[in-house]
């Protein structure tokens, strides 16, 4: 057995599924002789392997489906394999990335983090862990936000803009205190703007629950900041969008 990282299981499951859905020259070069692929007799895309799956998606009203198995040794079907996985791998992270951006994207990505929360089993396991190991879940936390603090969003540098053109000065953009970053900071005064985004950081007036972690940071945070003194002013995204002169306002004291 050829050993390149694909055991018996991945070759079966490569062998019953249309593996490489279209042959390219740049893609799969390992692709060269006629023996190499086959192609499909309904579409006349050129693929390792034309099997049932591919017919049963994409030619379901066909009555004849041979199902047809290119002559290529396994050693280069695995090349193949590879350098398409190589190539598309990238660019089907970009496009979730993407996707996930938009509204739908972020909706979908809401829902699933919903339903699996609602499961039992899943919190209880999320919470032993939590508990029995404290420690890395703080440091995995403290270096989440690390990591996170140096990126301010678009909303959040429309308004720092906004604050240096009205003449607003003493605050600092995106500073550590603790484990935590807040978004303006005037450590002299200890006064704290959050600029919220509607969606994320949950709001009543536009109807939205938020995202669970950032709604619960978001609470610690507050927590945090009030028993050392700060002064804490949040500032969502609706008023922002709708009346940026009174937002304004609430920062001159």
């Amino acid at each position: 057995m050829i050993n390149n990282g694909f055991n018996n299981y991945t070759l079966r499951k490569y062998k019953k599924s249309g593996l490489i859905k279209d042959y390219t020259a740049e893609s799969l070069l390992v692709l060269k002789e006629p023996d190499h692929y086959v192609i499909c007799p309904y579409c006349g895309k050129k693929f390792l392997e034309v099997t049932d799956r591919h017919y049963r998606q994409f030619h379901s009203l066909e009555t004849d489906r041979p199902v047809l198995h290119s002559k290529m040794s396994w050693e280069l079907k695995i090349r193949a394999i590879r350098a398409l996985n190589d190539r598309t791998r990238s660019e089907r992270v970009k496009k979730l990335v993407l996707y996930n951006k938009t509204e739908k994207g972020r909706e979908r990505v809401r829902k699933q983090s919903l339903e699996k929360w609602k499961d039992p089993g899943f919190r209880g396991k999320i919470e032993l862990y939590q508990k029995s190991c404290r420690l890395d879940v703080i440091s995995s936390a403290l270096h989440a936000r690390s990591f996170n603090r140096k990126k301010a969003s678009d909303l959040h540098l429309f308004f720092k803009a906004k604050m240096v053109q009205a003449g607003i000065s003493g605050f600092e953009t995106e500073t550590v205190v603790g484990p935590y970053s807040i978004d303006e900071a005037d450590v002299a005064r200890k006064i704290a703007v959050e600029i919220d985004g509607c969606y994320f950081h949950g709001c009543e007036v536009c109807g939205y629950s938020g995202c669970p972690s950032t709604v619960l940071t978001d609470k610690r945070k507050t927590g945090y900041l009030i028993k050392r003194g700060w002064r804490i002013i949040r500032i969502p995204e609706h008023d922002i969008r709708k009346n940026i002169e009174f937002c304004l306002l609430r920062l001159n004291f």
